[in-house]
């Protein structure tokens, strides 16, 4: 019987070790490598750079034992990247691959350090320097990586507006739990189930705690076909902490990032989540020192006691989705509540969200940027009951909202 169990543990690691690569399982890029084919960049790097000067970027991020490029290149080997390039969705994108050191045996950096490792390279190579908004697609672990990342730098975060997780293994992996029996790899040990896996537990409850649930939109995609007869990261895994209807592809694990054409649904997802981006001009309100954000955040002091947080860390996430239903004929409190990228929790949360959200209204009609019409209807998000409040954009302010002047 030991050696059976043995050799189905073997089974069981393999598939996990495979599920993120098409290359040699054993074999773990290096901190930087170089393609093997020469008109390939050195990674991590810049797989698109556009001519000219582009506000914005996606970053790849791989998942255990990928790279950055098998990663996301099929069986007819076309490199999504190059299927992104002439895809005019992604025209005022750079594509930047971020690679890492990975492997399923052996020594390896545990999930905290790739972190480090990732904002190492994405400072050195301007990624938030040079760009408005810095966008993530990640896959598998990578998915991990990011949340990881953001939550280390969270001056950052006000320049990511969307992250898309695809086959991210938010809840963990009961195949990773096989596979560390046999394994010494940290990596491997991160990805386990949570409720044997201390490092998930404190990435969710950080994540949450953190506020980043409201500030940064997340989609994600799972799995639904079996690789070697089994799911490497099942739904209810793959959809924990999605603020958006999760998505079905109809692949394996690996497959779930190496679509065909522009036409596949993998593609599609993507192109779909980044046309839902806010505009350029409202995100960098929040770099700007004098920012309107930042004046109603010193002007306007909270004294609703059902607000806890301070406004700082939610003034320009309500500012963002206010602005983004601009162009709807009849605005309303409550079609800012159903555009908001949160997910729902009962109770306290839900009132504080919604007072949030009033809060911030009602700081933009003191400064003449909307006209608040009191209505007597009641709203409603999800179970939560509120007062609703109609309100109009004041035409001749939308330059200075936009510009961020006082």
């Amino acid at each position: 019987m030991t050696i059976i169990r043995s050799v189905i543990l073997l089974l069981v690691a393999y598939q996990l070790i495979t599920a993120c690569a098409t290359s040699s399982p054993l074999s773990a890029p290096t901190l930087s490598i170089e393609s093997a084919e020469t008109s390939r960049p050195t990674l991590p790097g810049y797989v698109v750079r556009r001519k000219d000067k582009v506000p914005r970027a996606l970053i790849l991020v791989h998942g255990i034992t990928g790279d950055g490029y098998s990663s996301w290149t099929n069986q007819s080997d076309t490199y999504w990247p190059d299927i992104m390039k002439d895809d005019p969705a992604f025209n005022d994108f750079d594509i930047y691959a971020y690679q890492y050191p990975t492997s399923a045996f052996g020594q390896c950096l545990p999930i905290t350090d790739l972190a480090n490792h990732m904002r190492t390279h994405l400072k050195n190579d301007g990624i938030f320097s040079e760009h408005d908004q810095v966008v993530f697609l990640a896959h598998s672990m990578g998915g991990l990586v990011t949340r990881q990342f953001l939550l280390r730098n969270r001056e950052m975060v006000n320049k990511v507006p969307l992250v898309m997780f695809f086959a991210t293994p938010t809840g963990g992996s009961w195949k990773a739990n096989a596979a560390s029996l046999l394994s010494t790899c940290s990596q491997v040990d991160d990805l386990r189930k949570m409720d044997v896996n201390s490092y998930l537990k404190s990435q969710q409850s950080d994540w949450l705690s953190g506020g980043l649930q409201e500030r940064v939109v997340s989609y994600c995609a799972f799995e639904t076909q079996t690789s070697e007869g089994s799911l490497t990261v099942d739904r209810s895994s793959a959809t924990l902490l999605c603020t958006k209807d999760p998505e079905a592809l109809p692949t394996n694990h690996s497959n779930a990032v190496k679509p065909n054409s522009q036409r596949d649904l993998s593609h599609i997802i993507v192109r779909n989540a980044l046309k839902e981006l806010p505009s350029l001009s409202f995100q960098n309100l929040g770099s700007k020192p004098k920012a309107l954000s930042d004046l109603l955040i010193k002007t306007y002091p909270i004294t609703n006691p059902v607000i806890r947080e301070p406004p700082e860390r939610f003034i320009r996430y309500w500012m963002q989705v206010i602005f983004s239903i601009r162009g709807y004929k009849n605005p309303d409190l409550q079609l800012v509540m159903q555009k908001s990228g949160g997910s729902p929790r009962e109770g306290p949360f839900m009132k504080e969200r919604i007072a949030q959200a009033e809060f911030t209204l009602n700081c933009l009609e003191r400064e003449g940027y909307v006209r608040i019409n009191k209505t007597t209807s009641q709203g409603k998000w999800y179970a939560e009951p509120f007062d609703n409040l109609g309100f109009e954009f004041v035409a001749e302010k939308q330059t200075q909202f936009l510009e961020g002047l006082q």
